[in-house]
């Protein structure tokens, strides 16, 4: 039932009958909005600002509740762009899911609360998490303008799932990579990422299905009006540019969406790396080790890191280990570079690692001069250089 409220541009685009970066696919707007000329009492989009991110970035950047500097002001988002038509339907926020997570720590996407991993067809663990993935971006509202200063604030924390099992794509295995016994690298075609945003305490959003009004819920398995956010039920309409036009009449069933986790998926090209004899207590220093790869190769191709992710994997027998990712939707070919690298690639991951005798000295998790370049320095808590560091010059000996 989905697939039949997506674009046919964006359908052709995900099946690779079309290439994802000749189309604007996945890109999504901040919309901020402004009083009309002719009655102030009502609001239109501001063309002034020219906000638009890919779905993965938006999820960081764009959430209801996200402070953004544009133009010299501090904008806020206040909720999620509904479909032009205005109708009070679920769907006209986007598309919904479930996220389940199977007994091998597996997070995949579903359309059932009974689906089985694709993965290890093992069945789910729990109930999961119910998943709404905007489909036309996000907006301001019209009574809180921009303002010259606030103190900038990220909404929830960004978490990536690589889906590692599309059966569409070339595969390739290389063998004791790198010259280390055991070391296993698999490059896969075509797999998919889902990233969700859980927002402030992991709760997921209430959304109001009526004006896309949305905030970070405080706890739960909620329904209806129990336990709303604070001010969520007297909130205004986004559209209005007075706090006090009210969104809900006081005898209407309340239009809301409760728990919801935002979410985004795209197709990239991924490496899957299976490191020998890891066991689950070593999770810090292979994270570590993804992330001085990634930064291995984006210097010995001479590209920018940005273009490469990330992030740990557990693969389908329940071991620990990690996966690299290309950023740019539908794959830019990079991960099939960064494999050729093999043995240089671990030997400058090294060097990155090490750095100088004096900050291998003084450097134990991480710093400037090694893993905490611009996307790491998000994820100190999970830096453990000497462990990876360890583990590398094992491998290597």
């Amino acid at each position: 039932m989905a697939r039949c409220d997506l674009p046919v541009i964006a359908s052709l685009a995900d099946g690779r009958f079309l290439p994802c970066y000749g189309f604007p696919i996945n890109v999504q707007r901040l919309s901020v909005r402004i009083p009309k000329e002719d009655n102030h009492d009502r609001s239109v989009r501001n063309e002034t600002y020219r906000l638009e991110r890919s779905s993965i970035l938006a999820l960081n950047e764009y959430v209801p509740g996200a402070l953004v500097l544009a133009g010299g002001k501090i904008i806020e988002s206040r909720g999620i762009l509904k479909h032009w038509t205005g109708e009070n339907l679920d769907q006209a926020l986007g598309l919904q899911y479930m996220a389940l997570r199977c007994g091998q720590d597996h997070v995949y996407l579903a359309t059932s609360a009974t689906q089985s991993c694709p993965e290890c067809a093992m069945q789910p663990a729990g109930a999961g998490h119910q998943l709404l993935f905007p489909r036309f971006g996000y907006t301001t509202a019209a009574w809180r303008p921009p303002v010259n200063w606030k103190h900038l604030e990220r909404i929830g924390e960004v978490k990536t799932f690589p889906q590692i099992f599309s059966p569409k794509g070339e595969t390739k295995l290389w063998p004791d990579f790198g010259c280390v016994a055991g070391l296993c690298v698999k490059y896969r075609e075509d797999a998919e990422l889902l990233i969700h945003n859980a927002a402030k305490n992991n709760f997921g959003f209430a959304v109001c299905t009526k004006c896309g009004y949305a905030d970070s819920e405080e706890c739960s398995a909620q329904q209806g009006a129990m336990n709303l956010p604070a001010g969520f039920k007297d909130h205004p309409s986004i559209f209005h540019t007075k706090e006090t036009q009210r969104c809900w009449l006081p005898v209407e069933t309340p239009p809301v969406l409760r728990n919801k986790v935002l979410a985004a998926r795209e197709n990239v090209d991924l490496l899957v790396f299976d490191w020998p004899q890891i066991a689950p207590e070593k999770r810090f220093a292979l994270f570590s080790m993804a992330r001085a790869l990634v930064l291995a190769g984006a210097r010995l191709l001479e590209i920018d890191v940005r273009e490469l992710g990330s992030d740990l994997k557990i693969l389908a027998d329940g071991r620990p280990g990690f996966v690299i990712y290309e950023t740019a939707p539908g794959g830019s070919g990079h991960c099939r570079e960064f494999a050729e690298l093999n043995r240089n690639l671990l030997d400058t991951a090294r060097e990155i690692l090490r750095g100088t005798d004096e900050h291998h000295r003084r450097c134990d998790r991480a710093c400037l001069d090694c893993l905490l370049d611009f996307a790491g320095q998000f994820n100190f808590e999970k830096m453990d250089r000497r462990g990876a560091l360890d583990l590398l010059e094992a491998g290597l000996e």
